[in-house]
């Protein structure tokens, strides 16, 4: 079929579309290949902008639990995904500046108070106490009891350092230590938390920060006389990630139990 011919045929198509009431709409072919590459990009963009979204609240999730290496490598690489397809990257590289300063905090929190030095072990126990107390809103009721501890400890590892548990030992050695600070079961005050996280951190089951924030005993072997407080008589070391700890104190009936070996 000659132009000529093609061009008539669609005069009569376009005419007899016209007379039923209809139009028709011809578009030239380089115009809706242009509109069909730009559709595709345009597809394209919006699935690496999820994907940049999805690297981004990856990388704000390992922050909040302290693991900023990893946190300032998923950052960067959306950062890198982002700008080689053309995508405003400006709020990444205020995250990555958010995480260098989160990184630089939590350093300092992770240094754990030496536990020769009793001054400072009384104090981040008491310290961390007090923020148990808040972040429970205890501030009124006055008292914690054992299984509300317990569930705050487990919460604050899975949160915080989720390769941390607690061991059955661990659960052990703090219920005696509480035992000894809430006899009668009623659940101990502030002041008396602050005595069982003391006692827990001479025992080597928890190790806290001066401000009082938890550092996991990841491969801790932990040596304690049944029935003591550990706030007295303590003789530890820590020795890489193994956590050593001697105790020498009476208990309130004077009787000094057995040690538990591993």
């Amino acid at each position: 079929m000659t132009t000529d011919a093609m061009t008539v045929g669609l005069l009569q198509e376009d005419a007899d579309a016209l007379a039923s009431g209809h139009m028709i709409l011809r578009l030239d072919t380089a115009l809706v290949d242009s509109a069909s590459e730009i559709f595709e990009r345009t597809k394209a963009t919006r699935v690496t902008a999820a994907h940049v979204g999805t690297l981004r609240r990856q990388a704000e999730g390992e922050m909040a639990a302290g693991h900023y290496v990893e946190a300032a490598a998923t950052a960067n690489k959306a950062i890198e995904l982002a700008e080689s397809n053309s995508i405003d990257a400006s709020q990444l590289h205020k995250l990555v500046e958010k995480i260098k300063a989160a990184s630089s905090t939590g350093a300092q929190q992770r240094v754990p108070v030496d536990a020769n030095d009793e001054a400072a072990v009384k104090a981040a126990g008491h310290a961390a106490a007090g923020s148990i107390f808040k972040d429970l809103d205890l501030s009124g009721a006055g008292t914690l009891n054992y299984r509300r501890f317990i569930g705050w400890w487990q919460h604050a590892m899975k949160v915080h350092h989720s390769v941390s548990r607690i061991t059955d030992k661990e659960l052990q050695l703090t219920m005696e230590i509480w035992h000894e600070f809430d006899a009668e079961g009623n659940g101990v005050t502030a002041e008396g938390l602050g005595g069982v996280v003391t006692g827990m951190m001479h025992a080597g089951v928890i190790r806290l920060s001066a401000e009082g924030h938890i550092i996991p005993v990841h491969t801790a072997h932990v040596h304690r006389k049944r029935g003591t407080t550990g706030m007295v008589g303590h003789e530890g070391h820590v020795t890489h990630t193994t956590v050593h700890a001697s105790l020498e104190a009476r208990t309130k009936s004077g009787r000094i139990a057995p040690v538990i070996e591993e």
